[in-house]
């Protein structure tokens, strides 16, 4: 991906693909291509359909192995902070996995995307992956016909940025704040939906770069 142009970015910001900011950039794999079975319960086993609104609904998940194929599976067992994003199907589809989540594991479909440093927080890395600049250098990196995909090459060179620890913070609580409102409104008020959903895209793509509305859910676009 080459086709990023970095902006003015305030002090203390900076710019950095995801290679140099996660301890760890994965997928994984088919429990049937190994020859394991899926499971009427046990062990989730989590889907792109499952991501929703930043989330994994448990209500979604089909699938599910046992603790025997979670184990064999040990590179894609899901740890409470990771960010899994899609990367097969539906692009760009983002979650952010939670302590009730776990255990649970994944396939090819979804990159798991773990942090462990000091340089970024996982729900500001969940709003990132959302912002319309880092769909977009998924988007254009995508590949193939009625399946489209991407690689975890592609997912490693995505560019994000990356404020201090502190305006992290911020920005999340304000992007929450946003979300709230919507939660609130959405009830009756329609219009104000509307209104607020423009604003926290305005705001989104001013923090992350880009200058087209993005909703969380790429199904939306």
């Amino acid at each position: 991906m080459n086709n990023h142009h970095p902006g003015t970015l305030p002090t203390g910001w900076i710019e950095a693909p995801l290679s140099a900011c996660a301890d760890r950039i994965t997928k994984g794999t088919t429990p049937t291509s190994l020859g394991l079975e899926y499971q009427q319960s046990g062990i989730p086993f989590v889907k792109v359909e499952a991501l929703s609104n930043g989330q994994i609904a448990s209500d979604a998940i089909s699938a599910y192995i046992d603790a025997q194929a979670h184990k064999t599976l040990a590179r894609s067992q899901l740890q409470a902070g990771d960010l899994l994003f899609s990367i097969a199907g539906t692009i760009g589809r983002v979650a952010l996995v939670r302590d009730q989540d776990v255990p649970a594991n994944t396939n090819q479909a979804l990159a798991i995307i773990r942090v462990t440093n000091e340089l970024m927080g996982g729900k500001y890395l969940l709003y990132a992956l959302s912002s319309y600049s880092t769909q977009k250098q998924a988007l254009q990196a995508s590949r193939g016909g009625a399946m489209s995909n991407i690689s975890l090459a592609d997912v490693a060179a995505i560019v994000v940025r990356i404020p201090p620890l502190a305006e992290q913070r911020r920005i999340v609580a304000e992007i929450e704040k946003l979300l709230s409102t919507l939660d609130s409104a959405t009830e009756n008020l329609d219009l104000a939906v509307s209104k607020a959903a423009r604003y926290r895209n305005s705001y989104l793509n001013t923090i992350f770069g880009g200058t087209s509305p993005y909703s969380l859910d790429p199904d939306a676009r």
